[in-house]
């Protein structure tokens, strides 16, 4: 049931905007945390008018899209969010699309030492393959993500190969998964 006083705060808002009040985006999770000159209408069809919030798997799932498509205001969404301490997160492409994205030289430099930390352990891996499907016929599963990364950081697989590996549907998002596109991130950007 919509009271009489909804009423008046959707006409009053309405009226705001048609007399072309200033407009600003606010994102927050809970709408009681908004003030009456905050609340927001939203007219228009279904598909024009969207809310869309992501998590941090749901980025990194989604993570060429978002930084093909330069998507600062979802990338912000990462200052409501923890990124901790033992997550392999790709911060260095959404910082520099998101020059608002807080925290972002401490995730860096998180990112940078994973990727560090992981270098001593793809030495065990050591290849001469010189395309991932190559890696992928040769290796056990469980050093693929080793091996591929070996062959990236001694250039014998191009960033472009590791690319269209991350990109191609039906990986896991798992740990291996997101080391890869961490050195991907970093090398890239």
């Amino acid at each position: 049931p919509v009271s009489a006083m909804d009423i008046r705060k959707v006409q009053k808002v309405w009226s705001t905007i048609k007399s072309g009040g200033e407009i600003k985006v606010k994102i927050t999770e809970n709408l009681d945390e908004l003030r009456n000159d905050e609340m927001v209408i939203a007219v228009g069809s279904e598909r024009t008018v969207q809310y869309v919030y992501q998590t941090k798997s749901e980025m990194i799932q989604n993570y060429f899209k978002i930084v093909d498509e330069a998507n600062s205001q979802l990338i912000a969404l990462l200052n409501k969010q923890t990124i901790a301490n033992s997550e392999h997160f790709p911060i260095y492409a959404f910082s520099s699309i998101c020059p608002e994205l807080e925290n972002t030289e401490t995730y860096r430099k998180r990112q940078l030492d994973k990727i560090i930390d992981n270098i001593s352990r793809i030495k065990a891996c050591k290849s001469e393959a010189v395309s991932i499907d190559e890696i992928l016929k040769e290796t056990k599963e469980y050093k693929v993500a080793n091996t591929i990364m070996y062959c990236v950081l001694n250039d014998t697989i191009s960033l472009k190969q590791l690319r269209d590996y991350l990109t191609t549907p039906g990986h896991k998002i798992d740990t291996q998964y997101r080391r890869l596109l961490c050195l991907y991130d970093y090398l890239s950007y």
